[in-house]
């Protein structure tokens, strides 16, 4: 899925949402040259015996998406899911 105007071309992985791409089309630099670096969100939801208890938005699959003229808008349906268990939290 892509969406660009004058200035950006962003392009966002169907299946997950990441950006896997952020295009200055005045430059012409692909601020996302490497694949492992696509990302999209990270919530963070601390845990009494963990703070640091983040859900990735990488790591979800995308339940909605929807392209307008000049929009994109991404759904993910709960619940969310880590190593930690899942959460009943939609994006």
């Amino acid at each position: 899925m892509e969406i660009e105007n004058l200035l950006y071309l962003i392009a966002v992985d169907a299946a997950n949402g990441a950006i896997v791409k952020l295009l200055d089309k005045k430059s012409g630099v692909n601020l996302i040259s490497e694949p492992r670096l696509a990302d999209n969100f990270r919530l963070l939801i601390p845990l009494p015996d963990l703070e640091s208890n983040y859900i990735l938005g990488r790591e979800q699959r995308l339940a909605r998406r929807e392209k307008g003229t000049d929009s994109l808008e991404l759904t993910w349906q709960g619940p969310l899911v880590n190593l930690q268990g899942s959460f009943d939290l939609t994006v």
